[in-house]
C-alpha cells in the first residue's frame, strides 16, 4: 500500500522496485479545483509528464 499524506511539501510517492506487469487499483479523494495525476512507466530520471504515462485525476469541473 502506498499513502499519500497530502501534506504540504509532499510531491512524489515511488516504489523502490521496478516492475514488468502489475495491476493498479486506486481510491482517492479529490478537492473541489484539484488537479492531479499517477504516472506509470517512469524512468527514476527524467520529466514524469513527458517520459512516462499520467492517468488524470481532477473534479472533473
Amino acid at each position: 500500500m502506498l499513502l499519500c499524506t497530502g501534506k504540504p511539501g509532499s510531491k512524489w510517492i515511488a516504489t523502490r522496485e521496478t516492475f514488468d506487469d502489475f495491476e493498479l487499483d486506486l481510491k482517492f479523494n479529490v478537492s473541489s479545483g484539484g488537479n492531479s495525476g499517477v504516472f506509470l512507466r517512469v524512468p527514476l530520471e527524467g520529466r514524469p509528464a513527458f517520459d512516462g504515462i499520467e492517468i488524470q485525476i481532477d473534479d472533473g469541473v
